[in-house]
C-alpha cells in the first residue's frame, strides 16, 4: 500500500488533500507545496506523517483517530544538533488534533550515529517565538483561530496562550491537566492543582469560546475579557469556580455534570452580559446565587437534574422562585 501511494502522480497545485482509512504506517513523500487543507482521518497504522511544517500556504490541518501516533512530525535535527527551521505554520488557522490514545508530543527525533544530543523523550508544542527545552524547535502559529485537542490522554504541551496572539476558539477534551494548564495560562502563572488567566496578558484579549471537558481541573477562574462563550463538562475533580474579570463579556455559560461542584460563585452576578445560563447533571447543588437577581440580561436560565433546584426554583411557590422570576425563559427539567 505504501508503495503503492508513492507512486501515485499528484498535481503540484492541489490545495486539498484528504485521507481516510489508510492501512500504511508512513506516508509518500510529496511535494505540495500549495496545499491549504489537509484532513487525515482512521489511519490506524500511520506512526509516520508528512512534514506539514514545510507547506507554507497550509491554514487547515485536521488529524483524526489516528491511533498508533505518538508524535506528530520529524524534528529536523542533524548530527551537530542544529534544527533545520525555526518557524512554521505561518499561514495556518485551524489546527484539530482528535482520537490519538498514544500521542505524546509534537516533534520526534531519531537517533543519529556519534549525535551527542539525546532524543527527546517528549517533545513538546511551542509557538511563536516559544522554544521548547526538550526539541530546542521554535514552532510559530501567529495566525491561529481555532484549537481543538481531544481524547489525547498523553498528549504533552506547551503553548500558553499568550503565544497564540490570534486564538478565538479553544476546545479541550480529556486531554492532561498540566496541558489545559498550560495554554490557558502564561509561563509564571501555571501550577500543578489549578489555574487562572491574566487579564494583563494580551493574548487572552482574543478568546471569544472556550470549552472545557472531562479534564481533572481543580480550580478554574473566570478571567477572559472578551471570552463570549464558555462550556466546562465532567470536570470531575472541579471545586472551586472564581470569577475574577467584574468586565467579563460572557454572554453563555454552560456548567455540566460537575459533580464535586456543590456552590456557584456569587462573583456570578458581576457577568452583567450574561444572556444563558445552563446548569445540568449537579446532585448536590442546594442553591444559585441571590446575585442572579442582578442580572438583568439574563434572558434564559436552563436547569436539568439538579434535584434541590428543582424544588427550590418551582414556579410559583418555590422558596427561592422570587430570585429568578425576572428571567424571561426558564426551563426546569
Amino acid at each position: 500500500m505504501e508503495l503503492l501511494l508513492e507512486c501515485l502522480i499528484l498535481p503540484p497545485n492541489l490545495e486539498y488533500l484528504q485521507i481516510n482509512g489508510y492501512s500504511g504506517e508512513r506516508f509518500p513523500t510529496w511535494m505540495l507545496p500549495n496545499l491549504v487543507t489537509i484532513e487525515i482521518y482512521s489511519c490506524k497504522s500511520c506512526v509516520l506523517l508528512p512534514q506539514f511544517s514545510q507547506l507554507p500556504r497550509l491554514k487547515s490541518l485536521i488529524l483524526r483517530n489516528l491511533e498508533a501516533l505518538e508524535y506528530i512530525e520529524e524534528d529536523g535535527w542533524g548530527g551537530n544538533g542544529e534544527s533545520c527551521s525555526a518557524t512554521h505554520f505561518t499561514a495556518l488557522k485551524k489546527l484539530v488534533i482528535e482520537q490519538m490514545p498514544k500521542l505524546k508530543g509534537w516533534f520526534w527525533r531519531p537517533r543519529v550515529k556519534d549525535d551527542v544530543h539525546p532524543v527527546p523523550q517528549q517533545a513538546a508544542m511551542t509557538s511563536d517565538v516559544h522554544q521548547d527545552f526538550t526539541s530546542h524547535r521554535l514552532l510559530s502559529f501567529p495566525r491561529l483561530w481555532k484549537l481543538v485537542i481531544e481524547n489525547c490522554p498523553q498528549f504533552v504541551v506547551s503553548m500558553p496562550l499568550t503565544l497564540l496572539p490570534r486564538l478565538e476558539d479553544l476546545h479541550v477534551l480529556n486531554i492532561q491537566e498540566k496541558a489545559v494548564e498550560s495554554l490557558l495560562a502564561s509561563h509564571k502563572e501555571a501550577t500543578s492543582s489549578s489555574f487562572s488567566s491574566s487579564s494583563s496578558s494580551p493574548t487572552l484579549s482574543t478568546l471569544k469560546h472556550l470549552i472545557i471537558k472531562n479534564v481533572n481541573i481543580v480550580s478554574f477562574s473566570i478571567n477572559f475579557c472578551n471570552l463570549q462563550t464558555l462550556i466546562i463538562s465532567s470536570c470531575e475533580k472541579l471545586a472551586s469556580l472564581i470569577v475574577v474579570s467584574p468586565n467579563s463579556s460572557i454572554r453563555n455559560l454552560s456548567l455540566f455534570n460537575l459533580e464535586n461542584l456543590r456552590a456557584l460563585p456569587e462573583e456570578i452576578g458581576h457577568l452583567s452580559q450574561l444572556r444563558h445560563l445552563d446548569i445540568r447533571y449537579f446532585p448536590e447543588l442546594a442553591s444559585l446565587p441571590q446575585s442572579l437577581r442582578g442580572l438583568s440580561s439574563l434572558q434564559s436560565l436552563r436547569i436539568e437534574r439538579c434535584p434541590h433546584l428543582k424544588t427550590r426554583y418551582r414556579k410559583p411557590d418555590g422558596e427561592d422562585w422570587p430570585l429568578i422570576q425576572h428571567i424571561p425563559d426558564i426551563e426546569l427539567i
